[in-house]
């Protein structure tokens, strides 16, 4: 029975990906600022409102 020796020049090295997470827009920062868990229900419900209305500028103005 033939054993492998560990280092195998023929297997491809294994690299792990770094995890990159992407930037928050400015919905999902005021979302962050107003809930205090990000993710949840509550604060991505209020950044997708904020993203239909248009953005954070549109969405405070229909606040008041």
């Amino acid at each position: 029975m033939a054993v492998r020796s560990q280092a195998d020049p023929r297997e491809a090295p294994i690299v792990a990906k770094s995890k990159k997470s992407k930037p928050l827009d400015e919905c999902a920062q005021m979302a962050k600022r107003t809930y205090k868990v990000w993710p949840s229900a509550y604060a991505s419900g209020y950044a997708v409102k904020c993203r239909k209305a248009g953005g954070v500028a549109k969405f405070k103005k229909g606040k008041k």
